[in-house]
């Protein structure tokens, strides 16, 4: 895959998208929904979304390399000292991990997910992996663009 084809995926998803973001807590079954705005400008990605009535905002900034993409995230809510992440290239998707610590013991994995199936769409899903590997979805924003 090239750098050229992820940044087509970003000006592809280039503007603002609104809908709904879905936080999972304990129960599989119950995620928290709020509404979401996302807004996508070149290869910056910042959204809000809210947790029990207080808003939250979040940044995904992507460096596009020869072989990968590089990212810095932070979010109020989830992680608000920034996080690097890194990923291969891909056509129709930017997909970058990174690793941090849950207190004492082993390493912690979260993986971003950042696709635009067609440009009225974007959808970011965001995966908690543990230390055996195990992973559980953590965040699903699904969003529309907003009229211009």
């Amino acid at each position: 895959m090239s750098q050229v084809k992820t940044a087509a995926l970003l000006g592809q998803a280039s503007g603002r998208f609104a809908g709904t973001n879905l936080l999972w807590l304990e129960d599989p079954d119950k995620p928290r929904e709020s509404a979401a705005e996302v807004q996508v400008e070149g290869t910056r990605i910042r959204y809000t979304w809210s947790f029990d009535g207080r808003a939250q905002s979040g940044s995904l900034a992507l460096t596009l390399g020869r072989d990968g993409v590089e990212a810095e995230w932070s979010d109020t809510w989830h992680s608000p000292q920034p996080m690097a992440f890194a990923g291969p290239h891909s056509a129709d998707a930017v997909v970058v991990r990174g690793n941090y610590s849950a207190g004492e013991g082993p390493e912690w994995g979260w993986r971003i997910e950042v696709r635009s199936p067609a440009p009225e769409r974007l959808s970011i899903e965001m995966f908690n992996i543990h230390p055996d590997g195990q992973e559980d979805i953590a965040v699903r924003l699904e969003a529309q663009r907003e009229a211009q």
